[in-house]
């Protein structure tokens, strides 16, 4: 179930993605490499090195307080990178892209497409958390209960990306995706790790 949350989370907008006018989704994913390098170099091996110390914490009586700890150190983490990102991702993306039939317009769809998700990144840092500390439980009814309220974000922003896209084209698209990250990953995951112990 976890499984379909995330593929949806990425299928989502590549679909409406695909309907937009001719190099658009290319565009938007190249914007969207860029901005990886951080979530994938990062922020995501920082989780992953949390992960076997959550399995221990599951275990003490009031593990809120080094959950918390670990939410504050992402957001002191994320904070100076989504400056360097929105500082120098333009650059990158025009050093990098820019050549043969990748026009001027196509950098700035990538370009918007960076800026634009790029505040989404620590919400993102705050999914990963909270999967992992849910997979550290082992418990079938949270996971159950947290992958249900995903999948029913996402559906209830399908109408969201649908009428965004068809109003404001790539721009819409963009904003519907950082929206479901803020409101749907960052609200659902804050949520959940509100409720332990601290």
């Amino acid at each position: 179930m976890l499984f379909l949350a995330q593929f949806t989370v990425v299928f989502l907008p590549d679909y409406f993605a695909s309907g937009l006018n001719d190099g658009a989704f290319t565009s938007i994913f190249n914007g969207r490499k860029v901005l990886d390098i951080m979530t994938s170099l990062l922020i995501f091996p920082l989780v992953l090195i949390l992960y076997p110390r959550m399995v221990n914490w599951v275990k003490e009586p009031t593990p809120g307080h080094k959950i918390q700890m670990a939410v504050r150190g992402i957001i002191w983490l994320c904070i100076p990178l989504l400056y360097l990102m929105i500082l120098l991702g333009p650059i990158f993306i025009q050093a990098f892209f820019e050549h043969g039939h990748y026009t001027a317009h196509n950098r700035l769809i990538s370009q918007m497409s960076l800026l634009i998700l790029t505040p989404g990144v620590i919400f993102t840092a705050f999914f990963s958390l909270t999967t992992r500390w849910i997979l550290a439980q082992k418990s079938s009814k949270i996971l159950s209960s947290f992958c249900a309220c995903l999948l029913c974000s996402l559906f209830l922003s399908i109408p969201l990306f649908e009428f965004l896209t068809q109003q404001y084209q790539e721009r819409g698209l963009l904003s519907a995706q950082l929206i479901l990250q803020v409101v749907g990953f960052g609200g659902i995951s804050l949520a959940f790790l509100s409720k332990i112990k601290a």
